[in-house]
């Protein structure tokens, strides 16, 4: 008799989805076909929305966030919920196979002797690279906030465009991924690292003229100051906040 009812509710079932709140009927307790079977619904299926939203993200970045603002939000990763999966993978790849072992070292015969003689600038310089990932959180608000007084003339409020910068983001992140691995053949720090941001950065200013239909040259410019100033601010708000930790521990 417990079959017959919604696991969920408690409605009594007529079919195999609850008519109240959707759930499938769950005849039978948690097991690995039934893991197998969400993974791939929502993962190798080509209709899954973590598939939907790579293409969509990496294709046409303005459209496939306007169509999710205007409703169409049918397998969609929700923004919020892509930027938590996006980081969430990379930092269990950077921390996991050790890039950032890797990369410190890397930094720190870059530096070679001379910063031993700037104790402080040593101490923020390494806070930075130490926690980047978890700062680059705070340039998602700063760009929605960037974006909403740059293109104030058009019609989205500022969640719309914190949605614009919470996908971005994540996206851009997710080319970072791909680096992880380029990672493991020892390549120069540096020379990825910088390719890294110029990919990131264009295809962040890409997907903020693509989603205001800013393409004329002004436009164009428009976009990549208004990336340039949001980056501007984090690195000045993170500077503040770094300088104030050192400042309070001494």
């Amino acid at each position: 008799m417990d079959n017959l009812t919604c696991k969920n509710c408690g409605i009594e079932l007529s079919g195999a989805f609850c008519r109240q709140c959707g759930q499938k009927k769950i005849s039978s307790r948690l097991n690995f076909k039934d893991i197998w079977n969400d993974f791939a619904a929502n993962v190798l299926d080509v209709e899954a929305p973590i598939i939907n939203n790579i293409k969509g993200l990496t294709l046409y970045p303005g459209r496939f966030i306007k169509d999710f603002i205007n409703g169409k939000r049918k397998s969609k990763y929700k923004p919020v919920q892509y930027y938590i999966l996006i980081m969430g993978i990379y930092f269990l790849l950077y921390y996991g196979i050790g890039i950032d072992a890797l990369t410190q070292q890397e930094v720190n015969q870059a530096r070679g002797t001379d910063y031993q003689f700037y104790p402080l600038v040593d101490r923020f310089d390494k806070i930075l690279n130490e926690n980047i990932r978890l700062f680059s959180i705070l340039l998602v608000p700063i760009l929605g906030f960037m974006t909403r007084i740059f293109f104030k003339k058009s019609s989205f409020n500022y969640i719309e465009n914190l949605t614009l910068a919470l996908y971005l983001s994540a996206h851009a992140q997710f080319i970072s991924i791909a680096f992880c691995f380029i990672y493991l053949f020892h390549y120069p720090f540096y020379s990825t690292t910088g390719l890294l941001i110029l990919l990131a950065t264009g295809y962040i200013c890409w997907g903020i003229v693509q989603f205001f239909d800013a393409r004329s040259f002004g436009g164009i410019v428009k976009g990549v100051l208004c990336y340039f100033f949001s980056y501007v601010i984090f690195i000045c708000i993170s500077s503040i906040l770094i300088f104030s930790y050192l400042f309070i521990v001494g």
